[in-house]
């Protein structure tokens, strides 16, 4: 049986009424009334009786999830798609919404398109919600014209994201709970255990393995210096935020990035597929050359690629096609380039891009399903290491004293 889900609109003298019809999915349901001459103003899901209880308590420290921007993104695309305007869209998507952080936010989107800011513009006012590759998909939509397009694109990409970093916080479940035990234990030992070890195996002086000697320098330094350990790397890590957040260290940090070993090739991948996408919206829109790669540059995230797209444009506008400029940056897969010259021979640049666009995200999926298969057993495999260290520091001078105790020497 298909879900129930209530109305609220307004037919075309302005008249409001409601409703609830069954269907699919919000967006068959905004078709359906506009259909009927409505304008929808709030399409909501219908839940049994009990559920959302508690929905509405203003929480002291409210954020965004990431469901929640699914679901809004893919809702507005809906509603753009069914021909509602935009603000009447956010109306109906305010009035949807429980969260009051988000809803505020809502209101202020909306009250800045009422002011006369573009939708790109209104939502940069909450930066700390939509992110500056969500803006700039956003940017690119409201240029060509498409926005219930980049939406619907932003939508399925931010799904998939999604779905990836609840896949790998499953696979590595089990492997974080053994590390967490490991490093207890290893605290314990270096705590407790080890200080009365070493002055038993002092005593019956004996030459101590490898292992042990590592222990007990490890116990040395913890029990001295792990204040100074501390203070090492907070401050370590304070220097890297603080270079992370200039430009030119946030250039380095990018392309140190993509040259990472299996996860780089996934970041390259999935940000060029973002950009293509872009670029390919813009183009289909009729914005030139020039300007569609300025402002699809932003769409990919990462400093050292928006700088390469940046090189192209310039390349670009000294003459010539898009096609060799890329084929130039050995940092782009050759299939970018093959696919923009055979666009541009046949006229279609935009559906050329965006086929790459699906190609290049098709291929970092399957990357990330083979990456996922190794991940636990790598983690265990490396707490399995610490385990038989540990164990080879601890019970292999045990092993000599009892052999001492017996003769054995």
């Amino acid at each position: 049986m298909a879900p129930a889900y209530r109305y609220k609109a307004r037919d075309q003298s302005g008249k409001s009424t409601s409703g609830m019809v069954e269907s699919e999915s919000v967006d068959d349901v905004a078709r359906l009334l506009v259909f009927r001459g409505l304008y929808p103003t709030a399409i909501d899901e219908t839940v049994p009786s009990g559920e959302g209880v508690g929905a509405g308590v203003v929480r002291l420290f409210a954020y965004v999830s990431d469901e929640e921007k699914i679901v809004f993104t893919g809702q507005l695309s809906a509603l753009l798609k069914a021909g509602v305007p935009i603000i009447s869209s956010l109306g109906a998507l305010y009035d949807q919404a429980d969260n009051p952080r988000f809803k505020e936010a809502l209101k202020q989107i909306k009250q800045g398109l009422e002011e006369g800011l573009s939708l790109t513009e209104a939502m940069g006012k909450s930066e700390d919600i939509f992110s500056g590759i969500y803006l700039a998909m956003i940017s690119a939509g409201e240029t060509t014209g498409s926005l219930d397009r980049c939406l619907e694109y932003l939508a399925g990409m931010l799904k998939r994201e999604f779905e990836l970093k609840n896949r790998i916080r499953e696979i590595t479940l089990y492997p974080k709970i053994a590390f967490t035990a490991v490093v207890t234990a290893m605290v314990i030992l270096l705590t407790f255990v080890v200080p009365r070890y070493a002055a038993i195996f002092e005593k019956a002086k004996l030459k101590l393995p490898v292992f042990t000697e590592a222990l007990i320098w490890l116990n040395s330094f913890f029990q001295s210096h792990w204040i100074i350990g501390v203070q090492l790397a907070l401050a370590g890590f304070v220097a890297a935020r603080l270079a992370i957040s200039s430009d030119k260290g946030r250039m380095i940090f990018d392309r140190y990035i993509l040259s990472l070993p299996v996860t780089g090739d996934i970041i390259l991948k999935i940000s060029l597929a973002r950009w293509s996408n872009a670029l390919g919206s813009l183009i289909r829109g009729g914005t030139p050359i020039i300007r569609a790669l300025a402002i699809s540059s932003r769409t990919t995230g990462n400093e050292s690629l928006t700088s390469m797209v940046n090189l192209v444009a310039d390349e670009v506008a000294e003459g010539g096609g898009l096609a060799e400029p890329l084929r130039r940056h050995r940092l782009l897969p050759p299939v970018v380039a093959q696919m923009a010259a055979s666009g541009e021979e046949s006229g279609s640049l935009d559906e050329a891009l965006f086929q790459v666009s699906q190609f290049l995200e098709d291929d970092a999926r399957r990357s990330i399903r083979k990456l996922a298969t190794y991940i636990e057993p790598a983690m265990i495999l490396g707490m399995g290491l610490v385990v038989l260290f540990l164990a080879l520091s601890i019970f292999l001078p045990m092993w000599d004293i009892t052999k001492m105790a017996r003769g054995g020497f």
